[in-house]
């Protein structure tokens, strides 16, 4: 087991100390817990307990958990979030010191655990976790549950879409438009169809980044919790059996994230995002892959946008 963080100078240590921690705390292997939490939206208003449940597991395994949030906005606010992201995400665990002098890291991590649910935060992570190669492990947010509005289920953004076309034309009354705003996002989680942020949670799967099944957990689930304790302790046996994303993210897994893609009707984002990834792994992966995974992949997930 690789442990960086026992090259940290005494400043470091006296930073970490002044939070209250010991030295007991700071023989044991760092864990950066990087997550998106904010108030901003419900893909990430529900991160608060999870983050705790992962660090719960870090705790159990033998590892010293740090949380560290960073910004992540709806991606209809904000279209280049995702490089943002990834850069901010590098440069905090990467350090001030770089590779070469592993005393100035600003953030010593020795594995990382990236916790996510949206359409620009997921790939931006996966993209950061390809470039610094720490052993990580994905916990993902889960999915609302869909929405009724007047006996119809309803789901953002699709229905959203639908209904402000229909309020524009006059179809429907502003206070019909207000009543929907209340229904159609019932709880926290990624918003409801198979969009960006659904997809990239079943990529992240696919890719071996995150635990079986932990993609289709609805985000206000218990499952959810017990999930992100085991992810917890299972970061601790990545660290000590050094496995990297690169050694995960291969180019097998990367036809496999791309098969389920095709097989879930996913979005078309999901191409560059991991054509993206791909290239920080040093991957070739053209185009021309996904035509071919596609023709021979059927579609077998009926659920908006692509289905019902």
């Amino acid at each position: 087991m690789v442990m960086r963080s026992n090259g940290m100078n005494w400043v470091l240590r006296a930073l970490i100390k002044a939070n209250g921690y010991s030295d007991y705390d700071l023989r044991r292997p760092i864990v950066e817990v990087v997550n998106t939490w904010s108030e901003w939206n419900p893909g990430h208003y529900h991160l608060r307990l999870v983050v705790e449940a992962v660090k719960r597991g870090v705790w159990m395994a033998g590892g010293f958990p740090l949380e560290c949030n960073t910004v992540s906005l709806c991606p209809g606010q904000s279209l280049p979030n995702r490089n943002l992201l990834a850069m901010q995400v590098e440069s905090i665990i990467r350090g001030i010191g770089g590779e070469e002098d592993p005393a100035l890291y600003a953030e010593p991590a020795d594995a990382v655990v990236f916790i996510c649910s949206c359409d620009k935060d997921i790939p931006a992570f996966l993209m950061a976790a390809a470039r610094i190669n720490l052993p990580s492990i994905f916990v993902l947010g889960g999915s609302m549950f869909p929405g009724t509005w007047r006996g119809e289920p309803v789901v953002c953004c699709t229905d959203a879409q639908r209904l402000q076309r229909e309020l524009s034309a006059g179809n429907i009354r502003e206070e019909d438009w207000l009543e929907f705003q209340d229904s159609v996002m019932p709880c926290p989680g990624a918003c409801g169809p198979m969009g960006t942020a659904n997809t990239m949670q079943s990529i992240t799967e696919a890719l071996g980044m995150a635990l079986p099944h932990s993609a289709s957990i609805p985000a206000v689930m218990a499952e959810i919790y017990r999930r992100a304790e085991e992810s917890g302790r299972k970061i601790m046996e990545l660290l000590r059996e050094d496995i990297g994303p690169r050694d995960i993210m291969t180019e097998d897994a990367l036809e496999n994230a791309i098969r389920v893609l095709m097989a879930i009707g996913g979005s078309t984002n999901a191409i560059i995002h991991l054509i993206a990834i791909a290239r920080q792994l040093d991957i070739d992966l053209p185009l021309e892959r996904f035509e071919e995974i596609s023709r021979e992949t059927p579609f077998i997930v009926d659920v908006k946008p692509s289905g019902r």
